[in-house]
C-alpha cells in the first residue's frame, strides 16, 4: 500500500511540459484492483508542477481524504486546486449529469405551458434514415447545410435535442470527462498493439487505433488519418464520388501533413511497443484453431494486452494522443467552460443567423472526411440546439412547436438486437410521440426495428408510436407498378412484424395495441436526400409530392397527439397471487439469455459473446460509464423481460372498478376503455423498472463487477463468466416454491412497483 501513496513528477517526451503520476488508492486498475495508475499533465512551469505534487502527496498520505464527499473540504484545505481536481476525478458516486449541464445553459420548454411543445423521440436502426428525416423536420438544406450529419454507418453517437422556437439560434454541447477519454484511448492503443502482432496487414494497427470497436469513439475524426499502404485498389468507375461540400478552406495541406506526422509517430511507437512485448511471449498463433485452441489463444492475447499496459511507454503513447486531442480544443476555448485542468465541460454558442450556427456546429457534429483532424464529434457526450427552424413543407404562419430528440441507432446483430438500450427506453414517458424510422428498402426486416416495435408496445406506449418508412423511392419495384402497391407491400411487412410480436412474451395485447394504430400511423418518405420545397423538380415528382403530403399528415398526427385526452374512468382489479408467475417467467427469460451469451447453454437466438466484448462490458459496469457494451445490455434485458411478463399480467385484470371503486361489469365497458386503463398502469410500471433494474444489477454489485473485470491469464474467460452468472443469480433470483431470501426480496420489490402503479392509476390490488 505504501507504494500507492507516493506521487512523482515527470516530463513529457517533447520536454515541453510536466506531469504527475501516482497510484490511486481508491480507483480500479486494468486488473480490477485498487491502485490505478493516474498520470495528468500539470503545465510547463516546474515550480507550479512541484506545488501540485506536494498537495497530492499530502492527500495520498492521509486516508481521511480518500472519499469523494471530502472534495469540497479538500478544496478549502489545499492551496493547489488542480491537485484536488486530479485526485477526485473519476471518484464521483454517480455518472456525470450531462443533460442537467445542458439544461442549466439552455433549458427545455416548460411541459406545463398553456401551449406546450410536442416532444418527438426518433428511434431506428443505424442507417435507416433517422438523421435524414430529422433534416426535413427542421428544414435544413441537405446539400448546403447538411445538418444533422448523415451516413450509412453509425452517425448519431450521443443524445441530441433540438428545440424549435423563436429567438436567436443557440447551442450547447457537453463533453466526455478526461478520464473516460483516456480510457477509450487506452482501448484503442491496446487494440492497435494486438493488431500489430496478429495481422500481416500494416494498415490494420492504424485502423484499430483510429476506430474503437464500439464505433462511437473514432480517433480519425480528431487526429486525421493515414493514407492506406500496400496492395489496395484505387477508386473505380462504380464508386460514389467524394463530395467536398464541407471543405470551406479552413484546413490546409500543411496542417494535414503535421497531423499525419504526429499520427505516424503514434503508430510507430505502438508497433515498437507491441514488438518488444511480443518478443517476450513464446506462444505463436496456429494457422487453424479448434475452439479450445482459440480460447487458449484469447487468453494468450489477454496476457499480452496486460503486459503492454504495464510497459513504461504505454502511458507515454496515451499522453501524446491526449495532447493532440487537447490541441483540437484551442479554437473553441472562448466559448467553453473547462475544469481546473483545462478539460472542457461544455461549449456554448449563440447567433441570430442559422448558417453561422450550423457552421459553428460542424466541429461537434460533422463526420465529413474533409474535416478529419479538426472534429471533436467523438468527445461530445450530448448536444442541445434551439432556433426558429421551419421546414419548407410546413403549413401555417407559426413555427412547429417541437422538441426533437435523436438517439443512437439500434444494433444490426439479431443475436444482440432484441433489447433496446435504456438510454432510449428511459425517454418513452417523457415524450409525446415516438417516431420509429425504418428503411423501405429493408421492409421492416431489421432485427433492431422489430425489437423496438415490440418494446414500445410492451411498455404501454403504443399510442405514441408513428412509423416512418424512408427510402420509398429506392424500393425494389419489381411487380410493384403503383405507389399503392408499394404501400401495400410495406404495410404487409409491418403486419408480419406485429403478428410475430403477438407470439412473443409481449403477447396478444401488445399485438392488438399495435394493430389498432395501423395503417393510419405509417408514413412513406422518398427523395429525402433532396430539398422538398414544393417548387423544385423533385418536389413536383410523384414521390416528391407524396413525401410532402406525408410530412404534413405526420404534423397533423403530432398535433392530434397533443390534444388533451380524458383520463381513464375505468380501472383494473388484480390479484397478487398471479404476479409471482410473471416475475418467475421474467427471471427465467433473463437467465436464459445470459446463460447463452456467457456460453453455458445454447439458445435459438442468443449465442456466446466474444470474450473481449464481455470483458469490456464488465469494465464499463465497474466504472459506471455505461450499462451496456457492444450489444450486451444486462439492464435493458432485465427491464424488457420484466416489462413483457408484467404487461401480460396487467392486461388481464380479474375485474374492473370506476373512480369510486365500485365494481363495473366487463360487458358494460368498451375494449378501448379497457386498453386505456391497462396502458396507464403499464407505462407507470415501465418508468419504475428503470429505477429498480440498475440498482439491482449495478449499484448493489460494483465490487463484484470489478472482480469479474480483473481476471486475467489462463482460464480468465471462464472465471469471468462464472462471476457474472453469480451476480445475476443474486440480482435476478428466480422465485419458486423453494425460493431463497434474495428471491423473495426481488419478488416483493417488483410487487411493490406493480401495486403502487395500480393504486396510483385508480385500480385495486387484492
Amino acid at each position: 500500500m505504501e507504494a500507492k501513496r507516493v506521487a512523482r513528477i515527470g516530463q513529457n517526451l517533447d520536454r515541453k511540459g510536466f506531469y504527475v503520476e501516482f497510484r490511486h488508492p481508491k480507483r480500479l486498475d486494468a486488473n480490477g484492483k485498487l491502485g490505478k495508475k493516474i498520470r495528468r499533465g500539470v503545465g510547463t512551469d516546474r515550480e507550479s508542477a512541484e506545488a501540485v505534487l506536494a498537495d497530492l502527496q499530502s492527500i495520498l498520505a492521509d486516508e481521511y481524504w480518500w472519499t469523494f464527499d471530502r472534495k469540497l473540504e479538500a478544496e478549502s484545505k489545499f492551496d493547489d486546486k488542480l491537485a484536488v481536481s486530479i485526485f477526485y476525478e473519476g471518484m464521483e458516486p454517480t455518472a456525470p449529469d450531462y443533460q442537467g449541464t445542458r439544461e442549466r445553459i439552455l433549458p427545455l420548454p416548460d411541459r406545463q405551458a398553456e401551449r406546450p411543445h410536442a416532444h418527438l423521440l426518433l428511434v431506428g436502426a443505424s442507417g435507416a434514415g433517422k438523421s435524414t428525416t430529422e433534416r426535413h423536420l427542421l428544414g435544413t438544406d441537405p446539400v448546403t447545410q447538411r445538418f444533422p450529419a448523415t451516413s450509412t454507418a453509425k452517425t448519431t453517437t450521443y443524445d441530441t435535442e433540438i428545440i424549435i422556437d423563436e429567438g436567436d439560434y443557440e447551442a450547447v454541447a457537453t463533453f466526455l470527462p478526461r478520464d473516460q477519454v483516456r480510457d477509450l484511448i487506452e482501448d484503442c492503443v491496446l487494440a492497435a498493439a494486438r493488431a500489430s502482432v496478429e495481422s500481416t496487414d500494416p494498415h490494420e494497427p492504424v485502423r484499430k487505433l483510429l476506430e474503437h470497436t464500439e464505433e462511437r469513439f473514432r480517433l480519425r475524426y480528431v487526429l486525421g488519418d493515414l493514407p492506406a499502404k500496400g496492395n489496395r485498389e484505387v477508386a473505380g468507375e462504380f464508386d460514389d464520388p467524394v463530395v467536398d461540400l464541407d471543405d470551406d478552406g479552413e484546413v490546409d495541406d500543411r496542417e494535414r501533413t503535421t497531423w499525419r506526422e504526429h499520427l505516424g509517430k503514434h503508430v510507430a511507437a505502438i508497433n515498437a511497443l507491441a514488438t518488444e512485448t511480443w518478443s517476450r511471449t513464446p506462444e505463436r498463433k496456429p494457422a487453424k484453431m479448434s475452439d479450445a485452441e482459440r480460447e487458449q489463444w484469447d487468453e494468450v492475447m489477454d496476457g499480452f494486452e496486460s503486459a503492454v499496459r504495464d510497459h513504461d511507454s504505454f502511458l507515454d503513447i496515451v499522453d501524446g494522443i491526449e495532447r493532440d486531442i487537447e490541441r483540437r480544443f484551442k479554437p473553441f476555448l472562448e466559448q467553453m467552460q473547462s475544469t481546473r485542468d483545462q478539460w472542457p465541460v461544455l461549449w456554448h454558442f449563440k447567433h441570430p443567423d442559422q448558417n453561422m450556427l450550423i457552421k459553428a456546429l460542424k466541429a461537434f457534429t460533422s463526420i465529413s472526411s474533409v474535416r478529419w483532424g479538426t472534429l471533436l464529434t467523438p468527445i461530445v457526450s450530448g448536444l442541445r440546439v434551439k432556433g426558429p427552424f421551419r421546414p419548407d413543407w410546413f403549413e401555417g404562419d407559426e413555427l412547429p412547436r417541437w422538441v426533437i430528440h435523436d438517439t443512437e441507432g439500434l444494433g444490426h446483430d439479431p443475436a444482440t438486437a432484441t433489447a433496446v438500450p435504456t438510454s432510449i427506453t428511459s425517454k418513452y414517458e417523457h415524450v409525446d410521440v415516438i417516431i420509429l424510422v425504418d428503411s423501405a428498402k429493408q421492409g421492416m426486416t431489421h432485427a433492431g426495428t422489430a425489437a423496438a416495435l415490440r418494446n414500445i408496445a410492451s411498455s404501454g406506449h403504443a399510442q405514441k408510436l408513428m412509423i416512418c418508412l424512408s427510402h420509398f423511392d429506392l424500393m425494389d419495384t419489381n411487380n410493384l407498378r403503383t405507389v399503392d402497391a408499394r404501400k401495400d407491400r410495406l404495410l404487409t411487412s409491418v403486419d408480419n412484424v406485429v403478428v410475430s410480436i403477438g407470439k412473443s412474451p409481449a403477447g396478444r395485447t401488445a399485438e392488438v395495441a399495435l394493430r389498432r394504430l395501423l395503417p393510419n400511423r405509417v408514413f412513406f418518405f422518398g427523395h429525402l436526400d433532396k430539398r422538398l420545397n414544393g417548387e423544385n423538380e423533385v418536389s413536383k415528382s410523384g414521390i416528391g409530392r407524396l413525401t410532402i403530403a406525408e410530412f404534413r399528415r405526420l404534423a397533423n398526427a403530432i398535433d392530434e397527439r397533443m390534444r388533451p385526452k380524458p383520463k381513464p374512468q375505468l380501472h383494473g382489479v388484480y390479484h397478487d397471487k398471479h404476479l409471482g408467475f410473471a416475475v418467475q417467467g421474467a427471471a427465467q427469460d433473463f437467465h436464459q439469455r445470459w446463460l447463452a451469451l456467457l456460453g453455458f447453454e445454447s439458445h435459438s437466438v442468443y449465442h456466446r459473446a466474444a470474450w473481449q466484448t464481455v470483458k469490456a462490458l464488465t469494465r464499463r459496469l465497474a466504472n459506471r460509464w455505461a450499462d451496456q457494451f457492444g450489444g450486451l445490455m444486462p439492464v435493458a434485458d432485465l427491464i424488457e423481460c420484466l416489462q413483457e411478463r408484467l404487461q401480460a399480467f396487467l392486461s388481464h385484470p380479474i375485474g374492473w372498478v370506476d373512480d369510486d371503486k365500485q365494481s363495473v361489469s366487463s360487458e358494460d365497458v368498451t375494449e378501448e376503455a379497457k386498453e386505456k386503463a391497462v396502458e396507464a398502469v403499464v407505462t407507470t410500471v415501465h418508468a419504475r423498472l428503470h429505477e429498480i433494474a440498475p440498482q439491482r444489477l449495478l449499484a448493489a454489485h460494483l465490487g463484484q463487477w470489478a472482480e469479474a473485470y480483473g481476471h486475467a491469464g489462463t482460464g480468465s474467460t471462464r472465471v469471468r463468466a462464472h462471476d457474472m452468472r453469480d451476480i445475476y443469480d443474486h440480482a435476478v433470483p428466480i422465485p419458486s416454491d423453494k425460493a431463497s431470501e434474495d428471491a423473495m426480496r426481488f419478488l416483493d420489490e417488483v410487487a411493490d412497483i406493480v401495486e403502487q402503479a395500480v393504486i396510483a392509476n385508480g385500480g385495486l390490488m387484492v
